[in-house]
């Protein structure tokens, strides 16, 4: 395998442009060229007191709020149309 790779005289930092996969790998992963079968990712961090029924509790009472000011402005408008004639 060949990592193809360039350091940049300003930094001195690489910068990979890609990365030669075996044949071999590519076929067993039936020709998949998705860069996710090659490279790992880390795992997400879950946050112990998250408390989702209240996060979920929460979000519905903003969306009903949401919802009730969207049936108010869609009368207004109506109401600006009509006195308008349209």
């Amino acid at each position: 395998m060949e990592s193809f790779s360039s350091a940049t005289p300003q930094t001195g930092l690489t910068r990979h442009t890609g990365k030669s996969r075996p044949t071999k790998e590519i076929e067993a992963a039936d020709w998949s060229l998705t860069p996710g079968r090659y490279v790992g990712v880390a795992p997400t961090e879950e946050d112990e007191d998250f408390d989702f029924e209240q996060t979920l509790r929460d979000i519905h009472t903003e969306l009903a709020d949401l919802n009730r000011e969207a049936v108010e402005l869609a009368a207004k408008i109506q109401a600006n149309v009509e006195e308008l004639g349209i």
